[in-house]
């Protein structure tokens, strides 16, 4: 899935789900299987984290802030199947440290600019992984986007260095937080039912 990040990316992202290149409950599935992995799932977050800071950067975009409401949506999308993959137990038998090796070489390589915001949003991203191990799922009632904060707030730096630097970030923070939580409710909507039998 690593290889195909962008497509992942544009899948748990998309608000319309007509003519996408992959069904989102397919998707759905496919990330909870390999969210099941510590390995797996920190080689797709690497990748997909690469995939949303890249599009941020892109050049020449018309509606630049569909980049971070993509953005936004993916991580609420990814959080909740993580959480419906793997429950508390599964979570604490994995490593307490994440070590994942950044020169993966089958990703794609970027400028220094863009591998410089790629990385910003990944060390945020393991820090928020590093809180949610040592709390040890002890607050059940935190929210599965809630999780992803740091990473959503580093996406927005990221995203406002490039397209609004003078901005109002308290908007634009709001904007991608409730994009998230838009991702994950989709993410629920497109779960298969308990029982398997088609809707």
């Amino acid at each position: 899935m690593v290889n195909h990040a962008g497509t992942v990316h544009e899948v748990t992202s998309a608000v319309d789900m007509r003519n996408l290149p992959v069904p989102q409950n397919d998707m759905y599935e496919v990330i909870k299987q390999v969210s099941k992995d510590q390995e797996a799932y920190g080689s797709l977050n690497y990748g997909i984290n690469q995939a949303m800071v890249a599009d941020i950067h892109e050049a020449g975009q018309k509606h630049p802030e569909e980049s971070l409401l993509q953005a936004g949506r993916t991580v609420g999308f990814l959080e909740q199947a993580r959480t419906e993959a793997v429950g508390p137990a599964e979570t604490a038998a994995w490593d307490e440290k994440w070590m994942f090796d950044t020169a993966i070489g089958y990703l794609p390589a970027y400028d220094a600019e863009v591998q410089a915001g790629f990385d910003f949003v990944v060390d945020k991203w393991l820090a928020d992984e590093q809180k949610q191990i040592d709390q040890e799922y002890s607050d059940k009632r935190y929210e599965a986007y809630e999780k992803r904060n740091g990473q959503l707030m580093a996406l927005t730096d990221e995203w406002m260095k490039q397209h609004d630097k003078d901005g109002g970030q308290y908007e634009y923070q709001t904007k991608v937080d409730e994009a998230a939580g838009a991702g994950a409710e989709r993410a629920k909507g497109v779960t298969t039912p308990p029982s398997g039998a088609a809707e």
